[in-house]
């Protein structure tokens, strides 16, 4: 028992030596380390409870914030609003006043003292472009919506689609909302002639809705079913309630006398289709179907061969662009080899759009330098008769790099292209780009320096104003954190760019005036942010000017 005392006492001393070196060395090792967060001075800085009076104005005003602390050092700190530094006016015992700068942004306000931040509230900067305040869609989708355009018959209504389960928070088991839904001017489900989705595009993804001359929609994009109804090669014709334009079909009964309604199907009246992605379709003047994307593969299903369970399908190759027929059967005059019964090579790399322009034609843009094995750097304008490169579209050179997004204007007849590039046929153009109907650069419209991030969107409006939004942090100097409104020149005027943080992408926009008479704009895409303000993928913009 002696011993095991001893050993005891031995361990413990051993443990409590153990103990005192490794507190040295964390000492030592303290001493040395850097610190990479120092204590903040011990200044008595504090913003106060309570708004700044006023609690928002236009760019000149002044405004007083409740803060203790600055009386006696004043002209020793700084007065940020939205990252700028505000004029300070006058400095109490628990109020600071100052002059919001000419280039404000709302944002919230900071004070920095010997290199710290003390950060207060939010000061909302009043310009000439507001969110809407009748527009009450808050909620939005729970999912991108990817185009809008007009309702058909209903003025002042419009339809969205995209990748989404609900609506403003308004789907139920009962009238669900999938990927395609028809608003009112408010931003809410409309109350009439609601839409019968049910499923929808059935866990898939509409990216491009049009207008059929008929009234219907024509929807395209990624899947395979819609209203449950298999069979669909990622586009098809919808009627005015959203509902799938079906008809039925006679097909193979292979056990007659057990499943006697086994010869009939229920199937898309449109049948044809492609095998991967179709990012725009639409109809042309004499009602055919044009679709462009990421495939490689013309469907349609023969019925006369297939079952109701085992469907079997025509197949063509086709490469990105398709021409069909009103009843989806393929069009072998439109950018197809007739001597290898197959479609033309297309593009040399990946499309990431199309877009249809005036004269009736096509602009494919994307990754690619050549064009069925013609030079096309990275843009490619096709007739719509028969697929051919248009000789009136003559873009030169093209672009250096990757185009994104490209949008038209039906009004100006400008085409605006935004990416990665630097250069369109050899004049500079940083991410943005302005062209005429021809393909030539618009010399009149020039992006100011762009930093901070990237451009991905850039819409031109009936005025001649222009809109670009994407990850960028300042353009011409100044903060615009992912979004500014130009003029049809490209200078960001102050009045027009108070708004603060966007956050995310725009795919479409789309014009209408307000209730005040003021023009405006509806955006959707995928955002949660406009203006430091929580949206959910779509917004509307009043402009006063």
């Amino acid at each position: 028992m002696k011993m095991v005392h001893q050993l005891y006492i031995k361990r413990n001393y051993w443990m409590g030596v153990l103990a005192i070196l490794l507190l040295a060395a964390c000492k030592k090792d303290d001493e040395n380390r850097v610190q990479l967060y120092p204590e903040g001075p011990k200044a008595d800085i504090k913003f106060l409870d309570g708004l700044p009076s006023p609690s928002q104005g236009r760019t000149g005003a002044i405004v007083t914030f409740k803060v203790k602390g600055l009386k006696d050092k004043a002209s020793k700190f700084k007065f940020l609003l939205g990252e700028m530094e505000a004029e300070v006016i006058t400095v109490a015992d628990s109020a600071v006043s100052v002059r919001i700068p000419a280039d404000a942004i709302t944002g919230g306000a900071a004070i920095v003292y010997e290199n710290q931040y003390y950060f207060g509230p939010e000061f909302r900067v009043r310009g000439n472009l507001i969110i809407d305040p009748s527009f009450v869609g808050y909620n939005g989708a729970n999912g991108t919506i990817y185009d809008v355009i007009g309702a058909t018959n209903e003025a002042g209504s419009y339809v969205i689609a995209g990748s989404f389960a609900d609506y403003n928070n308004l789907g139920t088991p009962a009238s669900p909302v999938y990927d395609i839904a028809k608003i009112d001017k408010t931003g809410t489900l409309s109350s009439t002639n609601k839409f019968l989705t049910r499923s929808g595009a059935s866990g898939g993804t509409i990216y491009s809705l049009s207008r059929l001359s008929s009234g219907n929609y024509l929807a395209a994009g990624f899947f395979t079913k819609y209203n449950d109804r298999a069979g669909i090669s990622s586009i098809t014709r919808l009627y005015q309630r959203a509902q799938l334009d079906s008809t039925i079909v006679t097909v193979v009964n292979p056990d007659p006398v057990n499943q006697p309604n086994d010869g009939k199907d229920t199937v898309a009246t449109f049948n044809g289709g492609v095998n991967g992605v179709i990012t725009y379709a639409y109809e042309t003047a004499n009602g055919q179907i044009i679709a462009a994307g990421s495939f490689t593969q013309y469907n349609s299903i023969y019925y006369t061969r297939s079952t109701k369970t085992n469907k079997v399908y025509n197949r063509v190759i086709t490469n990105q662009v398709v021409k069909m027929n009103a009843d989806g059967s393929l069009d072998s005059s439109f950018n197809y080899d007739l001597t290898l019964h197959r479609g033309k090579p297309g593009a040399n790399g990946p499309l990431t759009g199309a877009l249809r322009i005036a004269n009736n034609r096509l602009l494919l843009f994307g990754a690619f330098t050549t064009w069925n094995g013609q030079p096309a750097n990275h843009v490619v304008c096709l007739e719509e008769s028969d697929g051919s490169i248009s000789t009136g579209f003559n873009m030169g050179l093209g672009a250096d790099g990757l185009v994104k997004s490209a949008t038209y204007n039906e009004k100006t007849g400008k085409i605006i292209l935004t990416g990665d590039f630097k250069h369109f046929n050899g004049i500079a153009a940083n991410m943005v780009v302005m062209l005429k109907a021809d393909g030539s650069v618009d010399l009149g419209f020039e992006a100011k320096p762009i930093t901070g991030g990237k451009v991905n969107y850039a819409a031109q409006l009936n005025s001649g104003d222009v809109i670009i939004a994407g990850s960028f942090e300042r353009y011409d100097g100044k903060v615009r954190p992912g979004f500014a409104y130009l003029t049809s020149s490209g200078l960001a005027v102050p009045e027009n760019n108070t708004t603060g943080t966007f956050s995310g992408t725009i795919y479409k926009m789309i014009e209408r005036t307000t209730d005040l008479g003021y023009p405006g704009v509806i955006l959707v895409g995928e955002f949660r942010k406009f203006d430091n303000t929580d949206v959910n993928n779509i917004v509307f913009l009043e402009i006063r000017k």
